[in-house]
């Protein structure tokens, strides 16, 4: 989320990060983020949840739906893209569904989070992309993190229990006024974007995301079989041409790059959760031969599978 424009009187302009509480770019290495999968019923797909935060280094993720952060309590760090924002009490995060992630703690952070499916907002209809537009506007000083002064935090606070009390108890009509709060919390942010906003880029990139979603949810399922661009491409029913542009301008990084991503990804997972030997996670995870899968993780990881296996995760402190 990326703004220009001036929040309510006596706050920063919304989404810049107040003086008193920086953030900083990071480096993120590519074979620490993987692609996360969350359920939702396309009859409602939105879920409210409460989060406490990571007690590791980064490991970050990717989802297809949008998501809210509120932190409630508690201290943390928020990795976001290529930033690292100090968390605290009444911040507030926009992440979208291109967006790198992943919030840090001691274990004193509490958070609610929302998630939902972007085309539970817009369902086609493209002035609806406008409650969107706050996860995607890119501009000078731009930031993750939404500046709101105490009214407007109030307000997002009530919205939040609003939802989470009919998210709960599902009394009839439940569905209408959770899309309801939720498209006036989405007002709420886009209301503080400045005038001449534009949404034709935001419009161009989720269509283009669209149409090569089927391709990325395919290599989700399938990484441990042989894949090819001719494939990946029918997915999406596009050319290997036109596919292998799109999702590079997506994705911000080719195919193969991405194939290769989610399967040291997914062996790093076994590597630290499972007693399978190396030559097994080799072949479980879309690998012909250990050479091929030893030089792949070493080139992402640094090390070899051997020595990931034996390297201890950080404790909480």
């Amino acid at each position: 989320m990326k703004n220009t424009g001036a929040g309510p009187e006596g706050s920063p302009p919304f989404g810049q990060v107040p003086p008193v509480c920086h953030c900083r770019r990071i480096t993120i290495p590519v074979h620490a983020v993987r692609k996360e999968d969350f359920y939702l019923p396309p009859e409602l797909p939105f879920a409210i949840l409460d989060a406490k935060g990571a007690f590791r280094e980064p490991d970050f993720h990717i989802h297809d739906c949008l998501e809210i952060n509120l932190v409630t309590a508690g201290t943390g760090i928020n990795y976001i893209q290529d930033r690292e924002y100090p968390l605290a009490g009444g911040d507030v995060f926009l992440i979208n569904n291109f967006e790198r992630h992943i919030a840090i703690s001691d274990g004193s952070l509490r958070m609610k989070i929302i998630i939902f499916d972007p085309a539970f907002i817009w369902q086609g209809n493209p002035e609806n992309y406008e409650y969107l537009l706050p996860f995607y506007y890119a501009g000078p000083g731009s930031s993750n993190r939404a500046s709101l002064d105490q009214s407007a935090l109030d307000r997002v606070h009530g919205l939040f229990a609003d939802m989470e009390r009919e998210w709960l108890h599902r009394e009839k009509g439940y569905e209408l006024l959770l899309k309801a709060k939720l498209m006036e919390l989405l007002a709420l942010f886009y209301r503080l974007l400045p005038a001449d906003m534009e949404s034709g880029e935001l419009l161009l990139l989720q269509g283009t995301y669209q149409r090569i979603r089927p391709s990325v949810e395919y290599i989700g399922r399938h990484y441990d079989e042989p894949l090819d661009l001719e494939l990946l491409a029918e997915q999406s029913a596009m050319s290997r041409t036109y596919f292998s542009s799109c999702f590079k301008k997506i994705m911000k990084m080719g195919a193969a790059e991405y194939i290769e991503m989610v399967r040291i990804n997914s062996a790093c997972l076994l590597l630290a959760t499972t007693d399978m030997a190396v030559i097994d996670v080799c072949y479980a995870c879309g690998y012909a031969n250990l050479s091929s899968f030893n030089a792949a993780f070493k080139k992402r990881t640094g090390t070899t599978p051997s020595r990931y296996r034996l390297t201890p995760l950080p404790k909480p402190e």
